[in-house]
């Protein structure tokens, strides 16, 4: 049986003018629609929130600024669109980093299909690439990097992305020292291994410059990710 899915949060590059388009051809769509009057402002939103998709009227916002965002790591795809479009266009547009250029005098319904598959490709991917931390961490298993609300950028191993992701599910809560050797495939007594990844994990956050409570211990216990609710 097909199940309802959630709506798709989109985040759409362009100014007022440009509005219209994703108007037309996402509302009514499953789609949450964010507009960003810039790049910058672009930015801004993807630094603390999760989008599924990343529209940009090129025509406005420009090309190669939109595709900047797109590359960023765990940035979510980005569907072009611009009032004229030809086969050199395109192939630019994909060789710089766009997953598609549409026309944006393209039927409505087109335009909407194929927001809706890149959208539906990018969630698909959730549980492996962006999860939602406390207080706007947001760990990124694909790229195997966790971002931090004020541009903290950590560089993680596997074993340390699945430690982030038992502790930050859900965060503030203790998660006991079984379930994190579980995680990291650990059978049988996993103190050892365990303190030995934590003293690891919290050696690449200190280096990063995060918050030196962002982990705290529970002796005997387990440990705390200490990021504030989402």
């Amino acid at each position: 049986m097909l199940t309802a899915e959630a709506p798709f949060n989109a985040l759409f590059i362009a100014g007022l003018a440009g509005q219209s388009i994703a108007d037309a051809a996402l509302a009514g769509g499953g789609f949450r629609v964010i507009r960003a009057g810039d790049a910058d402002e672009a930015e801004s939103r993807l630094s603390c929130e999760c989008f599924d998709l990343l529209l940009a009227d090129i025509d406005e916002a420009g090309l190669r600024p939109a595709c900047a965002l797109a590359q960023r790591p765990g940035g979510p795809p980005l569907l072009a669109l611009a009032r004229r479009v030809d086969p050199l266009d395109r192939i630019i547009a994909l060789e710089n980093g766009a997953d598609e250029l549409m026309s944006a005098e393209s039927d409505p319904r087109e335009i909407a299909s194929k927001a809706r598959a890149l959208a539906r490709r990018s969630r698909l991917l959730a549980p492996a690439g962006a999860r939602p931390g406390g207080s706007g961490w947001r760990l990124q298993a694909v790229t195997r990097q966790l971002t931090g609300p004020n541009g903290e950028r950590v560089s993680l191993t596997p074993n340390e992305v699945a430690l982030l992701d038992v502790l930050m599910t859900p965060p503030k809560t203790l998660t006991g020292i079984a379930r994190i050797g579980e995680a990291l495939g650990q059978e049988g007594p996993c103190v050892i291994r365990v303190r030995t990844a934590m003293a690891r994990l919290r050696k690449q956050l200190d280096e990063a410059g995060c918050p030196r409570n962002l982990i705290t211990t529970v002796r005997g216990a387990g440990y705390v990710f200490n990021g504030e609710a989402a």
